[in-house]
């Protein structure tokens, strides 16, 4: 190994022949050290000098108090001769003054060695510096790599904006504003680099002396779009089902064989089906299906209540289901019309055609009954989700709803959006069963009295025996679940072992624990003994005491 070439500055002998003896016990990764490769100077200018006289010197060694010249201010004037990019530098100083480096210092040297030191802890500290530097400089090029992905998105970012309010975009403006952004080695989280993209924005349109304001909306929903676009992009089903009829008329005709067709046709469609059901992403379908067409007016209403409501994601959500309902259409129309779709393809008599016919049919059908329902429950949940969330929407929900159920078709009657008419065929929807599992005769008087006092449409049933309980859910449906925590016999010690009881006799139990429908009541003393024990039960909880005042509140509004 060729020796390195180092420089050991100090105003102390002592000092520099320590380090170098440490240096010549050759313990130090990745170096070899001779003595006729170290130079010794006792102050920052006689090391510059140096510097100048042996350019081989590839290591600095240097101490941080020094007369003439300061190690601090050596190396501020080896950043500004641009020296300092072929020297790994060291300082070296006291813990009392490892706080005097400046940060702009501290971020060319390789690290500080604390004196007072031993030859062989000199070493040992020397590399733990050396493998943290090298553990830095790959952290640093992993930022760099993410920061030229984030301003590609920038970039696109604004142009997609100019496009959009039809300003001038050009990146002879643009680059030296993102050069300025992206100068340093920090890592930029989501909500900086929205913060960024705004920041940047202003300051493009500025350089344009645009006259137009900063349009707040559509740079939240082209974020929204880039950065979380299996949330805010359209799943694309109708371009794709276009492509997929055009790539089979292209491919097939009258000499194509039953595994080609499938691969070229019913295969993609099926794959594309797929593809719809999982962008719904969720299992639990509506109990109806026509508030679709709603919706808009739903987010309008919302957005009226609240301007901070955000609606971009159910925005998306929204035209999922118009492109879904566009293909189910065009699968139900084509179903019967493949012999004209294919004409240039197939023969009228090809054996092809009928069952091309039944797998669209097919198609269609599996789209109607099962995708457009989950879509529709997922954008209805998640309007409603966003709603919950805003204090402004609860308290006019409170106001203006607090003797009804709180849902879709009641709040668009309450709008004037449908029709009396129009309400008695989701009226039904209104009823629902709770069954609470409880032997605390206040608990059972809230639910049963009070509760359904403020909302009629409750049906609550008290269930004080197990087997009763048992029996009575094999018969009939219901809506909600709650179970007292205090709930407990020879088998379970409380409700929480009871409910994984439960769990296991009835199936629809674990899917009301899904959707958010199970509950335990406790108090605050039992939430702390859970957490203790690192318990995880999957389902909500009702904090006790309850009171006649706060069970609305608690229960229905917050639920």
């Amino acid at each position: 190994m060729t020796a390195t070439d180092v420089l050991i500055i100090d105003d102390s002998k002592v000092i520099t022949r320590l380090t170098k003896q440490a240096l010549l016990l050759n313990q130090i990764e990745n170096h070899f050290f001779d003595e006729n490769h170290i130079y010794i100077a006792y102050d920052g200018m006689q090391a510059f000098e140096m510097l100048g006289q042996y350019p081989q010197i590839s290591l600095v060694i240097s101490d941080l108090m020094m007369p003439e010249l300061t190690g601090e201010e050596l190396i501020e004037i080896l950043i500004d001769t641009n020296k300092i990019k072929d020297l790994a530098v060291f300082m070296m100083t006291t813990k009392i003054n490892k706080n005097s480096i400046s940060l702009r210092a501290q971020e060319y040297i390789r690290g500080i060695i604390f004196k007072p030191f031993r030859n062989t802890t000199f070493s040992v500290h020397f590399n733990e510096l050396q493998k943290n530097y090298d553990k830095k400089i790959q952290n640093q090029k992993e930022i760099k790599i993410a920061h030229r992905k984030q301003r590609r998105f920038l970039e696109n970012w604004i142009q997609e904006y100019c496009d959009n309010e039809k300003l001038e975009f050009t990146t002879k403006t643009l680059n030296p504003l993102l050069e300025e952004e992206f100068d340093h080695f920090s890592v930029i989280d989501k909500d900086e680099y929205f913060m960024i993209f705004q920041s940047v924005l202003a300051q493009y349109l500025e350089e344009l002396q645009s006259t137009k304001a900063l349009n707040e909306a559509l740079t939240k929903k082209i974020f929204n779009m880039w950065s979380e676009p299996e949330k805010y992009r359209t799943i694309d089903t109708v371009r794709a089902f276009k492509e997929i009829i055009s790539e089979a008329k292209d491919t097939l005709d009258d000499k194509s064989n039953a595994s080609e067709i499938r691969n070229a046709l019913i295969m993609p469609i099926s794959n594309l089906i797929r593809k719809m059901k999982s962008a719904a992403k969720t299992r639990q379908t509506l109990s109806y299906d026509h508030f679709y067409k709603y919706f808009k007016d739903l987010v309008k209403i919302f957005t009226e209540i609240d301007q901070s409501y955000d609606s971009t994601e159910i925005l998306t959500s929204i035209e999922n289901i118009q492109e879904v309902i566009e293909v189910q259409k065009s699968l139900e129309k084509y179903s019967d019309n493949i012999a004209e779709i294919f004409s240039g393809n197939f023969a009228a008599d090809n054996r092809f055609i009928g069952p091309i016919g039944i797998e669209f049919k097919k198609y269609a059908k599996l789209i109607t009954q099962d995708i457009i329902p989950l879509f529709i429950h997922a954008t209805n949940s998640l309007l409603w989700q966003k709603a919950k969330k805003s204090q402004k929407i609860v308290s006019y929900l409170k106001q203006n709803l607090h003797t009804q159920m709180i849902n879709t078709h009641n709040l668009l009657f309450h709008a004037r959006i449908i029709s009396t008419d129009e309400i008695q065929i989701y009226k039904q929807y209104d009823h629902e069963r709770i069954y609470l599992v409880t032997k605390d005769l206040e608990i059972m008087k809230l639910f049963k009295n009070s509760l359904t006092k403020y909302l009629p449409a409750l049906d609550v049933h008290v269930f004080k025996n197990i087997s009763v309980f048992n029996s009575e859910v094999k018969k009939q449906s219901y809506e909600k679940l709650v179970i007292d925590f205090d709930f407990s016999n020879d088998v379970y010690n409380d409700g929480l072992q009871l409910l994984n009881i439960l769990k296991k006799q009835h199936v629809n139990i674990e899917n009301m624990m899904y959707s958010g429908n199970v509950y335990i009541l406790a108090t605050l003393n039992e939430i702390e003994l859970l957490q203790k024990k690192k318990v995880n039960s999957n389902c909500k909880i009702l904090l006790k005491p309850m009171s006649d005042k706060n069970i609305l509140d608690r229960f229905w509004f917050h639920s």
